[in-house]
């Protein structure tokens, strides 16, 4: 199993590939107008949990037109470390403790 699928299985999600990405979109409870997913620089053949997210970014998007600036950046920073959460029940990583202390780039 690589790395991709491995990944899917483990955060309830999906493998997509097209035009050289390589992704697995996250299928977490998300508010209407938030998405996620974690973009790979590449496919690991006979992946293990240890390894499964090596070269990995996790992506998040919240867009609510009808907010602010401040609101859609605490609001994705609040599902992104919710999603790291789950992300370091499935492999035993380490997270920081709260959301504010979570960086987007």
């Amino acid at each position: 199993m690589n790395n991709l699928e491995l990944a899917a299985s483990k955060l309830n999600g999906r493998v997509w590939q097209k035009h050289g990405k390589n992704r697995v979109y996250l299928k977490a409870d998300f508010k209407r107008n938030q998405s996620a997913y974690l973009d790979f620089d590449e496919v690991l053949e006979d992946a293990t949990t240890d390894n499964m997210l090596d070269g990995a970014a996790l992506k998040v998007y919240t867009d609510v037109w009808s907010q602010g600036t401040k609101w859609n950046v605490n609001a994705t920073k609040q599902c992104k470390h919710r999603l790291m959460q789950e992300i370091a029940e499935a492999t035993g990583a380490e997270v920081c403790e709260t959301w504010e202390e979570v960086v987007l780039v």
